[in-house]
């Protein structure tokens, strides 16, 4: 299993989006990242501390029937593979502390043969107040000359003193 990890620390949306997250993975660029993040109402940005913590996978090395489970806390992103052309991706913000930081965003994103299969993403709708649940199926490309197929993942946070 191929594992790319990257921890983006208090930086902006317009800074993700302006530099492509540096080295991070071009998945990364598409939507997992911290962009659209919003506290309270208003879209959180680096004056508040928000930090993003992304993560991406090579679903098709991993072997069915597999659950893979990304956690702050009790905030997830999870990709449910029951064989090797499904896939069911899940996150939800549940607002929580964790490791001293409130997290905010959960969001997953899946790339098939090379296309964007778009992003999901939940925000927490309060301090205290968990965000919707987002999911997604996703079926893979059945050529094997194509792209290998990646799961990334995403999480925003901010420090407690914010809310």
């Amino acid at each position: 299993m191929k594992l790319r990890h990257a921890v983006v620390g208090a930086i902006s949306a317009a800074a993700i989006t302006a530099v492509g997250i540096g080295t991070a993975p071009a998945a990364f660029a598409d939507g997992t990242d911290s962009t659209g993040t919003i506290l309270d109402g208003r879209t959180a940005a680096s004056e508040d501390g928000l930090q993003s913590d992304q993560g991406e996978l090579s679903v098709d090395e991993m072997a069915p029937m597999a659950l893979t489970k990304k956690t702050r806390g009790t905030t997830y992103s999870q990709s449910n593979h029951p064989n090797w052309f499904q896939y069911f991706g899940e996150a939800r913000a549940m607002a929580n502390v964790y490791n001293g930081r409130r997290w905010i965003q959960a969001s997953f994103h899946y790339r098939v043969a090379g296309v964007s299969k778009g992003v999901k993403k939940s925000n927490a709708t309060g301090c205290w107040a968990p965000g919707s649940t987002v999911k997604q199926t996703v079926l893979d490309s059945l050529d094997p000359n194509a792209p290998q197929t990646t799961w990334s993942y995403g999480f925003a946070s901010v420090p407690l003193g914010v809310c």
